[in-house]
């Protein structure tokens, strides 16, 4: 009868030990493995993925206590971790303690990263206390703990008022279990029932009569000229006011160039005027400035320090001379352009409408447009894509920023203006999708 054979970590052949090695996850290596006896530490050094275990992410691994008091101890005497992410685990207090007792011991690890977790207020006081000047190098990523925490407060304490019995750990559980993701709440134009009702029949109304798919038998997008008036550009971009602050031991170690911001009460900016259709950008060259056109109008013999301001008169000419012109030069025959404007007050006086009426021939009639169907015309991406574009510069004078939008507007290519033109009947149709409600889709 031959013996039986035991076999034991201490006499296992190194090939099998990395053959075992090969079935266990890089967690269970460095949590478990490690650490069991001389052999196997000093078999493990030489074990390729341990080697090049500088990084360990344990994403919504879901791991308790014990496992972080595991993770904790061999983070204590680790030499090869530098990056550490525990990205929505559900580590609460007690689990965020054992990190904090182990960070002092480690000499390696640079990067913790606890963002979606439970930490809460004493979490943060165990963090607080480890970041001492000799684990300094360690950067901890765990921004909107605090406000995640009062978050699942605050769904706790409405579900508490309808009669549930839930906790904040009940909440974040649900949460993580149907894998929710925070999002932003998105800042929209305030529809009431019956604009909504409106912007429905409207949506249908101009898809009936200039068509709902390029190709078909009626498609008169092609036609189109939209236009409106931009929104201000300013000298100086705006500032995000969560962005504004230094890092310093005490402010009045901060100079005072960094400590202070510069902010004009009244900043100077500008308005355009301008369209999109099948041809470009309308004018090709620059859009119309309307402060320059403005002071085109201004009467003779009058101080050139008071404000010229906008009118349906003054819009009146404006079409009839300045838009004209340029109409008849870059878009060539007038008649066979479907002219569209903004539903502002004064571009609906007879006169503007009279004026519009003797260049354009054809055009999208007040009754068949709303002023509230802004999200549906390509001509206001057209001024968000200049604005997004200017972000973050700044200028000395009106001139510079003029000469800027001049050379973002002669970027747009006609392909790219053909193409937002064909999507105005797909934004209609999600306008009637979406009960009359304001569309995001570009």
């Amino acid at each position: 009868m031959s013996e039986k054979v035991s076999w034991s970590l201490l006499t296992l052949p190194i090939d099998i030990i990395y053959r075992i090695l090969y079935q266990i996850d890089n967690f269970t290596i460095f949590c478990s493995i490690r650490g069991v006896c001389a052999r196997v530490n000093a078999i493990l050094v030489t074990y390729y993925r341990y080697q090049n275990l500088t990084t360990l992410v344990l994403k919504h691994y879901r791991i308790g206590n014990e496992d972080v008091q595991r993770l904790s101890t061999a983070l204590k005497n680790d030499t090869t971790l530098t990056i550490l992410s525990l990205n929505d685990n559900g580590v609460e207090a007690l689990g965020t303690q054992y990190l904090a007792d182990a960070l002092p011991n480690n000499k390696t690890l640079t990067e913790l990263v606890l963002q979606d977790n439970h930490v809460g207020d004493e979490g943060a006081k165990y963090l607080a206390t480890a970041l001492t000047h000799e684990t300094a190098h360690i950067i901890l990523s765990f921004c909107y703990l605090h406000s995640r925490y009062h978050f699942f407060s605050n769904v706790n304490a409405k579900l508490r008022k309808l009669g549930y019995k839930t906790s904040n750990t009940s909440v974040c559980r649900a949460k993580t279990e149907l894998k929710l993701k925070w999002w932003k709440r998105q800042t929209v134009q305030k529809l009431t029932n019956q604009q909504k009702i409106q912007r429905i029949f409207i949506a249908k109304q101009l898809r009936k009569k200039y068509g709902t798919k390029k190709g078909g038998k009626i498609f008169k997008w092609n036609c189109v000229l939209n236009t409106d008036f931009s929104g201000a550009f300013k000298l100086s971009p705006q500032n995000n006011r969560h962005n504004e602050g230094v890092y310093a031991e005490s402010s009045l170690d901060i100079p005072y160039e960094l400590r202070t911001i510069s902010k004009q009460k009244f900043q100077k900016s500008i308005m355009l005027w301008g369209g999109i259709s099948y041809k470009g950008l309308f004018p090709e060259q620059s859009p119309i400035f309307v402060d320059e056109w403005l002071e085109l109008t201004r009467p003779k013999d009058t101080d050139r320090r008071k404000k010229v301001y906008y009118t349906g008169d003054r819009y009146a000419k404006f079409i009839q001379t300045i838009v004209a012109d340029k109409a008849a030069k870059e878009l060539g025959d007038l008649r066979n352009l479907v002219f569209q404007d903004d539903q502002d007050r004064k571009q609906r006086m007879h006169v503007a409408l009279n004026a519009v009426k003797r260049v354009f021939i054809n055009r999208i009639e007040s009754k068949d447009c709303n002023a509230k169907l802004a999200d549906v015309w390509p001509i206001e991406n057209v001024w968000g894509a200049l604005k997004e574009n200017l972000r973050g510069r700044e200028y000395d004078n009106i001139e510079q920023l003029k000469d800027d939008i001049k050379k973002e507007w002669i970027k747009f290519s006609v392909s790219l203006c053909q193409q937002m033109m064909d999507k105005i009947p797909a934004r209609l149709k999600l306008v009637i999708d979406q009960g009359g409600n304001q569309i995001r889709e570009h």
